[in-house]
């Protein structure tokens, strides 16, 4: 439901609901230059300042918030202005794959529809992770006239551009955009270029879960942490070769370059700290060892939506799970407003794994239940996803982390 607001706080109004924030976060894999990994390209991971309200010292991809600039109609005009076909038939292909999940699909207010929300989410990826780490995604209008961007008639069909702006216009340009987002459309416009939004490809998508806390503290607003809730899109942007990168030292105090498997090694050595979503993300990609084979997973996904991922926790005897869509345990019809109480399950984690044996959750058992040695968190899935995506990898073995691992 959309909160109705008063004339007088008329601030991000094509995003703001009442249970959640709606934001857009960017996966951003680059071809390595080591030809010693495993892996043929890394993920750029930030780390958040310890001082940060959400998620404080997890390391994250770029990303953040929607504003209102990012569904601006000035956008239309931007876009339009291409010498090619190339923004209707980037209209006319969301038209035609379906609607996807609730945050692409629901209806906004006039104002705030004149370009899709799939654009406008992609925009704010693009903003966003120009103003945390300076990777600037865009291209030239004039690209489009030599037909750079002709060839691009479905979305994500091409490797990402890195935008041309000298050095002193970028540094000032970034901190105009990361003080007001509206900026970001002017910075375009001055210098005739548009986001590359044909170079995301649509990934997935995370509710945040309800916290687990009594439904009279929620209902009150007494837990103050519930209302930190995000609906997030997370999209894939290829580059072919890693660029120049900074943390902004605001938001993000820490840049660093990842293999996937080096990261979830890390991970698990507790050297990086990850989110569930970042986590589960991340074991997805160690499906793929070469960055075409990647490529050519993205292309065949081209017509396809993917579903919202609305994590379900719940309390077993000896520690909790989250489960996802698919799990024998997620309920037909999950609370996502938080106004039940969270789901108990009899027995310890072990007995219900093997009681309900369909799985794709997240496991934290209890410390204190297992002596030294621990699981911190499993991930466990053998359930194929409902959007036809592939599934994490749960087997860790290959990566030498002895006694660590996400396999049963």
């Amino acid at each position: 439901m959309i909160v109705h607001l008063s004339k007088q706080i008329l601030i991000n109004m094509a995003t703001i609901l009442k249970h959640w924030r709606e934001a857009a976060t960017l996966i951003i894999a680059a071809k390595s230059k080591n030809i010693a990994n495993r892996y043929s390209y890394e993920i750029l991971m930030l780390k958040r300042s310890g001082k940060s309200k959400f998620m404080p010292s997890w390391s994250v991809f770029p990303g953040g918030v929607a504003e209102d600039a990012d569904f601006s109609p000035e956008w239309v005009g931007l876009f339009s202005s291409l010498d090619n076909d190339i923004w209707p038939k980037t209209f006319a292909h969301f038209a035609n794959v379906g609607q996807g999940p609730p945050m692409f699909s629901r209806q906004r207010d006039e104002h705030y529809s004149k370009i899709p929300s799939e654009v406008a989410f992609r925009i704010c990826a693009i903003r966003e992770t120009f103003e945390e780490c300076g990777i600037l995604l865009t291209r030239s209008s004039n690209d489009n006239k030599k037909k750079t961007l002709t060839e691009a008639t479905n979305i994500a069909k091409n490797y990402g551009k890195i935008g041309n702006i000298t050095i002193s216009d970028f540094e000032i340009w970034r901190e105009k955009v990361d003080k007001d987002a509206t900026q970001f459309i002017k910075m375009c416009q001055e210098f005739n270029m548009v986001p590359d939004i044909w170079s995301l490809t649509e990934w997935s998508n995370w509710l945040t879960p309800v916290n687990m806390v009594n439904k009279d503290r929620r209902a009150s607003g007494t837990d103050k942490g519930s209302k930190r809730r995000y609906d997030t899109a997370f999209f894939l942007c290829l580059l072919d070769t890693v660029p120049d990168a900074m943390h902004d030292d605001k938001e993000t105090v820490h840049l660093q370059w990842f293999p996937p498997d080096e990261l979830i090694k890390s991970h698990l050595e507790s050297k990086v700290k990850l989110a569930p979503p970042q986590i589960y993300e991340i074991c997805r990609f160690l499906n793929f060892k070469d960055m075409e084979e990647l490529n050519e997973f993205c292309l065949t996904r081209i017509n396809k939506r993917v579903t919202r991922n609305f994590p379900v926790p719940a309390i077993c005897d000896d520690g909790m799970f989250i489960l996802y869509p698919g799990d024998d345990l997620y309920p037909e019809d999950p609370d996502i407003y938080g106004a039940k109480e969270p789901l108990v399950i009899p027995g310890t984690w072990s007995e219900v794994h093997q009681k309900y044996p369909h799985h794709t959750r997240y496991v934290q058992k209890d410390k204190e239940s297992h002596g030294d040695f621990v699981y911190d968190v499993k991930i466990l899935c053998n359930v194929t996803q409902g959007d036809g995506h592939v599934i994490p990898v749960t087997d860790l073995s290959f990566l030498g982390c002895l006694g660590h691992g996400f396999k049963d």
